[in-house]
């Protein structure tokens, strides 16, 4: 049976090697709850999967998604097929998954792929309709479960 998932850019987990901020303990936290965890980048595979490696003890159940170096045009965001994949592979429900991150393009791949919603992490909310039911805003990854609220209300891992 699909679980719930979150997508999550690999930039806003790691800052200069670290997780960032009170990452670890928000993400075991939905790890606990159910949720499936999915890192999601532009880099090349085997980058990705060293960048992770050194933080594995702190959230040992993430699995990265990383371009291969013969990755075709379709797996470059604003494309969902990397999207897709992450979820597929994790057996993620991605109508009721929410993807986090900064970049656009990574918003337009999720919409395209059927995510519910997204957060955006930063200062300011991106003023162009990205194309996600919910995109709401945070300021970091530690702070982004707190705004995860699903359009029918309630809290979002219970939909």
């Amino acid at each position: 049976m699909a679980v719930t998932g979150v997508l999550i850019e690999l930039n806003q987990l790691l800052v200069d090697g670290q997780v960032a901020d009170d990452a670890a303990f928000q993400l075991n936290r939905l790890n606990k709850a159910g949720v499936a965890l999915a890192l999601v980048t532009q880099d090349q595979q085997a980058d990705a999967e060293a960048d992770v490696s050194s933080i594995s003890a702190d959230i040992p159940t993430l699995s990265v998604f990383g371009l291969a170096d013969d990755a075709p045009a379709s797996w470059q965001w604003p494309k969902p097929a990397q999207l897709l994949r992450a979820c597929t592979e994790n057996d993620i429900d991605i109508f009721n998954s929410w993807v986090i991150g900064t970049s656009h393009d990574l918003f337009r791949a999720a919409s395209q792929a059927g995510l519910l919603g997204g957060i955006y992490i930063g200062d300011d909310m991106p003023a162009e309709n990205l194309g996600l039911q919910v995109l709401n805003h945070a300021l970091s990854l530690g702070d982004a479960p707190r705004v995860m609220i699903p359009p029918q209300g309630g809290c979002w891992h219970d939909h």
